[in-house]
């Protein structure tokens, strides 16, 4: 990874950093309307803010950044690099391990504990999850202070391949996926996505709920991610660096 911290000249007050080669995760959830319209807006609220802090949770788990969360949006971010940018980590990390490897294995996670929530199961509410790989522009948002934010055409990306798969499902783009491991993209079924600017082809993984070799141990994963004191997943930004508090 590689990042640069530059001034921008027409609001000088704000930074903002380069970042190569990070992994962009949007996750949305499908019928969301039908939710809200079922269980009305503040037990709406109550589902989707428990759901998010279990993403959270397993986020951490991952080493995968929280970006922010949009109504029924939630948005990460994977780095490909512990050493290097204005991001503070624990030097243990398993460094072996991509940022598109961790990003897929996050999204699996999110659809297992999608898959099992009775809310949403009874409405037939899923997720939708893209993941995108490539350049990505960091900055402190602009309307929240202290948080962050990202844009750029991997980040458009993203949100594009998310929008346009299949319910229960994870779409790739070419980069991310040409990044897995073997045991991970025979996984992936390529796929053309129609979209407003013609078709994409994505690498897409369909959740099954049945029992299978490549499921999550979810349980497992959160009892871990609740134990780990080390960092919490709230970001914001102080210089040069993000800091967890």
């Amino acid at each position: 990874m590689v990042w640069q911290g530059t001034r921008n000249t027409e609001q000088s007050h704000k930074r903002y950093f380069h970042l190569s080669n990070a992994v962009v995760i949007f996750c949305d959830i499908s019928g969301f309307q039908g939710l809200n319209l079922r269980y009305g807006d503040e037990s709406t609220f109550t589902i989707v803010t428990t759901l998010f802090s279990k993403f959270e949770r397993i986020a951490r788990f991952y080493h995968v950044h929280p970006v922010k969360t949009n109504g029924d949006q939630f948005i990460g971010l994977c780095l490909n690099s512990f050493a290097e940018g204005p991001f503070i980590t624990q030097p243990e990390i398993e460094q072996k391990q991509k940022g598109s490897e961790r990003a897929l294995l996050f999204a699996k996670s999110m659809l297992s504990i999608s898959s099992e929530h009775v809310h949403l199961t009874n409405l037939n509410c899923g997720l939708r999850i893209g993941i995108a790989q490539g350049n990505v522009l960091l900055s402190e948002s602009l309307l929240n202070a202290g948080a962050i934010d990202i844009w750029g055409n991997t980040v458009n990306r993203a949100a594009m391949l998310e929008r346009h798969t299949q319910v229960n499902s994870t779409a790739l783009d070419k980069r991310a996926m040409a990044s897995l491991p073997c045991v991970q993209s025979v996984e992936l079924n390529e796929t053309p996505l129609n979209t407003k600017i013609g078709t994409v082809t994505a690498y897409c993984y369909q959740h099954v709920k049945a029992p299978s070799p490549s499921n999550i141990d979810i349980k497992n994963i959160l009892g871990k991610a609740a134990n780990d004191s080390t960092t919490t997943c709230r970001p914001c930004m102080t210089g040069k660096y993000r800091v967890y508090h």
